[in-house]
């Protein structure tokens, strides 16, 4: 039997569409390692490769607790606590911070990173890259 790609690709994806649909995360945790490469100006700098998306912790959603077998309900609950103890260590970190945790017996480490806050927005008048004057008025002049 073919699969029929047209209808597939035409069901509706029920996952959010784009990372604006997703809350903001604060914590992460993100799997990697580390590299050592020469900038273009013959420096050196330590850069964590890791997956292109990370878990965002503190955005994970609580699991059901209330229904489901003991052990369900037990695994459930244990990974809710998980969550809220990574995160009440990782509100200990300053904004910006990151650590990484090597993996025993890889070369993997595990990299723990708390989002920088959000820059106050500059006005246009403190912005030396907005313009000042309008952008079509000297066209405008000239046609007069």
């Amino acid at each position: 039997m073919a699969i029929d790609f047209t209808r597939v690709a035409s069901q509706t994806n029920t996952s959010p569409s784009s990372n604006e649909d997703l809350p903001a995360a604060k914590y992460w945790l993100n799997i990697g390692y580390s590299v050592t490469v020469t900038m273009d100006d013959n420096s050196t700098e330590n850069r964590f490769i890791s997956l292109a998306q990370g878990i965002p912790v503190d955005t994970l959603k609580d699991l059901e607790t209330k229904r489901g077998s003991a052990a369900f309900l037990a695994m459930n609950t244990a990974r809710n606590e998980l969550r809220d103890e990574l995160v009440s260590a990782f509100s200990a970190m300053e904004p910006g911070d990151e650590q990484t945790f090597p993996i025993e017996g890889t070369s993997l480490e595990l990299q723990v990173r708390r989002v920088r806050e959000d820059a106050a927005p500059i006005s246009a008048k403190d912005n030396p890259f907005a313009r000042k004057a309008p952008l079509f008025a000297a066209a405008k002049a000239e046609a007069e």
